[in-house]
């Protein structure tokens, strides 16, 4: 727990910012927070977490993203737990969730596919599309391959979708071409797509001898905003499911962020995490590490950077306008409606739209849908 300084630090901020009000709304990210919570809590988790999280400087950072992932505070709850000297466990949005027995989240995503024609199904480096044809509506494999479409759901990156379009005068902003307001011609996309802000994350994996400690036994994921740990979320994988390691075996995934603003030393990354580990009670002097794993994802977080919003206002109108929905975690570039399941029923509900049977409310909606409490919906195509 936080000695008593950090404490009353945090209370004090709290209640300097309470009952207090602003005239303008805040203009990025770290305004957001320093509002919020005041003082103490920013400087002590919010600032430096957040950097560890998005590497990228929270001042860099819009706030319509926020919505409920950053959780408001309930004042008298907070000094109640202070005075009585609590945990509070069930807090947050996250506090139960669903997991796979095994498999992982993949697993949920592998059933899918069984349920898929094998012939419909194109997966493997092969199948990278190269290039888009939207005047004919043909698609362009890596292995030279074409496909037709008549209307095209992606989940590609948006910033490399809009570069893999071949140049198009008639459809993209031509002479013969007008453009929604607000909207720029094709020949502006390469500057578009270079303006998008995103983040590389590194998943660490280590596999341990023996049982998971005591004091980490009931733990799903911890945050980390300290300076002597390179990861910002410790998970205890083997917690999820007895099936996530071997009989006599325990283990952790660790997430580290990485931008031009955050550089990461690939080699030395790994050992890094284990002091990290060590210095952070998550592993003993004596633990005895039996397997270690990395895998490093160029795009991991779609930053809600300043201007975001404008900047997919300029091209996903007139996509939109050519039967191309650019949608997903990247696809759609918007964090708050990210996760696997808002990127699914992105795709559910861009399909019913282009069937003429439904609104896609999950991504221009990321309020509508992030504050709703009903945990299932039924599909109208059902």
């Amino acid at each position: 727990r936080l000695p008593n300084e950090a404490k009353i630090s945090c209370l004090e901020g709290l209640l300097d910012v309470h009952n207090k009000s602003w005239d303008t709304k805040p203009t990025n990210f770290e305004e957001y927070f320093n509002r919020q919570f005041g003082n103490g809590i920013s400087e002590l988790f919010m600032s430096p977490y957040n950097f560890k999280v998005w590497a990228v400087p929270p001042k860099m950072m819009s706030t319509e993203w926020t919505g409920e992932r950053v959780a408001t505070v309930d004042l008298k709850r907070v000094s109640r737990n202070i005075i009585n000297n609590t945990d509070d466990c069930g807090w947050g949005p996250n506090a139960t969730f669903r997991f796979p027995q095994r498999g992982g989240t993949g697993a949920i995503w592998s059933a899918l596919a069984e349920k898929l024609p094998a012939s419909k199904q194109r997966i493997g480096s092969q199948n990278r599309i190269t290039s888009i044809n939207a005047e004919k509506k043909i698609i362009t494999f890596a292995n030279g391959e074409t496909l037709g479409y008549d209307t095209l759901l992606t989940t590609m990156a948006i910033d490399d979708l809009i570069t893999s379009i071949e140049p198009s005068e008639k459809l993209f902003g031509g002479k013969e071409t007008p453009l929604a307001a607000g909207c720029v011609p094709q020949s502006e996309w390469p500057t578009v797509a270079k303006s998008f802000v995103y983040s590389s994350t590194n998943v660490i994996g280590l596999g341990i001898k023996g049982k998971a400690p005591s004091h980490l036994k009931t733990m799903c994921w911890m945050y980390f905003p300290e300076s002597d740990s390179p990861f910002y979320r410790c998970t205890v994988f083997s917690n999820y499911s007895h099936h996530n390691a071997p009989e006599g075996h325990w283990s952790l995934m660790l997430e580290v962020s990485e931008s031009e603003h955050k550089p990461v030393n690939l080699e030395t990354l790994i050992e890094e995490c284990v002091a990290g580990c060590l210095t952070s009670n998550l592993l003993a002097p004596e633990d005895v590490i039996v397997s270690k794993w990395h895998k490093r994802l160029e795009k991991g977080y779609p930053t809600p950077f300043i201007g975001r919003n404008d900047l997919l206002a300029k091209v996903q109108p007139t996509l939109l306008a050519n039967d191309i929905y650019s949608r997903g975690r990247f696809g759609g570039w918007k964090y708050e409606v990210g996760n696997q399941d808002h990127s699914m029923m992105q795709g559910v509900e861009a399909i019913e739209a282009i069937l003429g049977v439904g609104k896609e409310i999950t991504y221009f909606e990321p309020n509508t849908v992030n504050t709703t409490k009903e945990m299932t919906r039924r599909l109208s195509l059902l």
